[in-house]
């Protein structure tokens, strides 16, 4: 089982989802997608749990309009 306390950078999390980066930033700006915290003045992360919950509520949503 994973840690779900991970941190993941955006390329991580970008490969983990099968998104560019670019269209995870866009999801981020429209709100559709949780933002990343800071980790230092240039570097950016978000929990891996975050991103999991992301996943299921996406995995949901397409089973409701079914």
């Amino acid at each position: 089982m994973e840690n779900l306390d991970r941190i993941l950078r955006p390329k991580e999390v970008a490969e983990m989802i099968g998104l560019s980066r670019a269209h995870l930033y866009n999801l981020i700006r429209a709100g559709d997608f949780p933002h990343f915290f800071a980790l230092g003045p240039k570097a950016r992360g978000i929990r891996l749990q975050k991103v999991q919950d992301w996943i299921t509520d996406r995995e949901q949503s397409v089973s409701s309009q079914d």
